[in-house]
């Protein structure tokens, strides 16, 4: 079995859950690869915020390779408005290069400080379905419990679901 983390952090918060995942994966002797989303442009916050306002909009991302074949996609994203530009361009990367071959299942969680994340987390399940992903787990991190570390031990809770999703023994 193989797992792909693929994350987009601005602010560090959604890298430091990822980080968490390896561990937590390292921990059960899981194979994976991690995929840091990097846009073309290095852009402030504010322009981010703005471009988040248009649902379903992509942005460039550098360069990647699906290195692997995946049994699973970990995807994590911070909760912005309507859209994180960047995870929508990766969510059209995975679907363009998985048309014709077995799409490997998804699970994904938000980091958020704000609110309305359950509708962010809705809008997302719609994309990958919409884009023929099935989705086996998702979870949300709020950005105070990640700053204070009271996050990692439900961290460990999220990577048991997707484990017992693709039938390991744990």
């Amino acid at each position: 079995m193989k797992i792909l983390i693929a994350y987009f952090s601005f602010t560090g918060r959604t890298e430091k859950v990822a980080n968490s995942l390896c561990e937590n994966f390292s921990k059960f002797k899981i194979e994976f690869d991690v995929f840091k989303i990097e846009p073309i442009l290095n852009l402030p916050y504010l322009f981010w915020l703005l471009l988040s306002f248009f649902p379903k909009l992509p942005f460039p991302l550098k360069k990647f390779k699906l290195s692997s074949v995946y049994d699973i996609i970990v995807l994590g994203t911070p909760k912005w408005t309507f859209n994180c530009p960047p995870v929508i361009s990766f969510v059209n990367f995975l679907k363009s290069n998985f048309k014709d071959a077995k799409k490997p299942k998804v699970a994904f969680y938000i980091t958020y400080g704000g609110f309305k994340e359950d509708a962010f987390i809705e809008k997302l399940l719609k994309i990958f379905k919409a884009n023929g992903f099935e989705v086996v787990e998702f979870d949300k991190f709020k950005r105070r419990d990640i700053d204070e570390g009271k996050v990692f031990e439900r961290v460990e809770v999220f990577v048991n679901k997707i484990l017992m999703h693709l039938n390991q023994s744990i």
